[in-house]
């Protein structure tokens, strides 16, 4: 859900807050560099969405908006592999989460 709360930062306070921060520490399929950090946080923004995939388990997770269409909350759908692992699975449990987002943006005005 972090990444997710990133696609609410402009670019510059997205840049300000990880100006000091090592990436490097982080194991794959974590960014290395503040410019990798942007442009995969630029990716999330456009897509709405963000799919983690780490030992066992899979997550989705997008946004909830305020009035102003400003990002202010995130949820997720997590699950086992063997659940949420085909593409089929993935897509319908997306669409579901897309859609509580909306409802709950909608209660905030957005």
């Amino acid at each position: 859900m972090g990444r997710i709360l990133l696609t609410g930062l402009t670019p510059p306070v997205l840049d300000a807050l990880y100006q000091h921060v090592r990436l490097d520490d982080y194991p794959p399929p974590a960014p290395k560099t503040l410019p990798e950090l942007q442009q995969l946080i630029g990716e999330d923004r456009q897509r709405g969405w963000v799919l983690h995939r780490s030992d066992y388990s899979t997550a989705i997770a997008t946004g909830i908006r305020n009035h102003l269409g400003e990002v202010v909350a995130a949820i997720n759908l997590s699950g086992p592999e063997a659940v949420m692992d085909s593409e089929e699975s993935q897509a319908r449990f997306r669409e579901a989460l897309l859609l509580t987002a909306a409802r709950i943006s909608a209660e905030l005005g957005g």
